[in-house]
């Protein structure tokens, strides 16, 4: 304790002065986490469908009102996120950047709408590949706008961009923003694992998430504000090359053409210019990334104890172990996974009655191939 000999006017000064030096020096307030984007990792066997992909979200202090999200898988010979092939409404929005009269000279894409002012609506009917998402029991449901598409790898699979916009307060049955919370589950992705043979020791596949460019990750406030992402001064080098110079005796140029370096003859270009621009970049001492894998065991989707053999992985004892799991001892199962015969998406995994009809059904009833065959 230190004491003040002044008057105490001067003292409390001096105390809040000290104090607030001390904040600054203290390393933890030049970093405040605001968001944390997780990707769950998965267990699912060879050949399995409908294995869960989950994406989990902490937002430390602010409301969330509109979301992109872009998952990459590292490997497509293993596995792939499901999609097809749809018909869809694509509409763009424009911000004009430059005007001459009525005509707009410039324009820059508008991401989120309904919060970000715009000037140029484009809206075209196009053929595009989905993806398959579930959005049922997580913070987005019953959200105005969710929608995924392929962008980058067509009927392969490899990634998924999900785009989500919470309803205005005007619409009926209004749904307010992600108010702040810690690990809800923002949504759900669909995979399906390919048969790869026993022998195959690489058997992990990586689920990226993809922070390279802001309209591919980028978290809004409701007054649309994107969480996390600083602009941040660049060289930016630009080559010309003369194509119409002053004839001779000139040493001038009347057009200069910009041109990529590899274009100038041998790599050397008439002008070079270099300029300082700001760029979009993700602070991660704001926003904390973590990315995920699917794993691929050798078990069969239904052979809960683990204890088939080809070609009759699946047998009597399976139901056993599962009722005995619900209803008698809560014998566990490990991983559970290997029990959602009915792919339920719910996280986590939960063994249910209705895993034990459908493995009923595949082997004493009907014999239909279950869901995650």
């Amino acid at each position: 304790m230190w004491f003040c000999s002044v008057n105490r006017w001067t003292c409390m000064a001096a105390s809040i002065l000290v104090l607030i030096l001390l904040l600054a020096l203290a390393p933890e307030s030049q970093a405040v986490e605001r968001l944390r984007v997780r990707v769950a990792d998965t267990t699912g066997s060879a050949g399995q469908h409908n294995s869960v992909v989950t994406v989990y979200m902490n937002n430390t202090f602010d409301d969330i009102s509109a979301f992109t999200v872009h998952l990459i898988l590292t490997r497509n010979d293993i596995a792939n996120f499901q999609n097809s092939m749809e018909t869809v409404v694509d509409t763009t929005y424009w911000d004009c950047l430059a005007w001459n009269g009525s005509i707009c000279l410039d324009s820059a894409a508008v991401d989120f709408p309904d919060i970000n002012p715009w000037d140029i609506r484009h809206i075209n009917t196009v053929q595009a590949f989905t993806g398959n998402f579930d959005t049922v029991g997580t913070l987005i449901s019953g959200w105005e706008m969710v929608e995924s598409r392929s962008v980058s790898t067509g009927d392969l699979g490899l990634d998924i961009k999900v785009t989500a916009i919470a309803d205005r307060q005007s619409v009926p049955g209004y749904k307010p923003p992600i108010h702040p919370q810690q690990g809800g589950v923002l949504f759900k992705l669909l995979a399906d694992i390919f048969p790869i043979p026993d022998t195959q020791l690489d058997r992990e596949v990586g689920v990226m998430v993809d922070v390279a460019w802001k309209p591919y990750f980028v978290f809004s406030t409701p007054e649309g504000q994107a969480i996390g992402w600083i602009s941040v001064p660049v060289p930016d080098t630009n080559y010309y090359m003369c194509t119409s110079p002053e004839p001779p005796p000139g040493t001038g140029c009347y057009v200069w053409t910009k041109v990529h370096k590899w274009e100038c003859p041998g790599g050397v270009c008439d002008s070079v210019a270099i300029y300082i621009i700001d760029v979009a970049q993700l602070d991660n001492t704001q926003v904390k990334v973590i990315n995920g894998k699917i794993l691929v065991s050798n078990w069969v989707c239904g052979d809960c104890n683990g204890f088939g053999a080809p070609p009759n992985q699946r047998t009597i004892s399976d139901i056993s172990l599962m009722v005995d799991h619900l209803f008698i001892n809560g014998t566990p199962i490990v991983p559970v996974e290997r029990c959602n015969t009915n792919c339920s998406t719910e996280v986590p995994t939960k063994l249910t009655i209705s895993d034990i009809v459908t493995l009923v059904d595949r082997l004493f009833v009907t014999g239909r191939k279950m869901c995650c065959e």
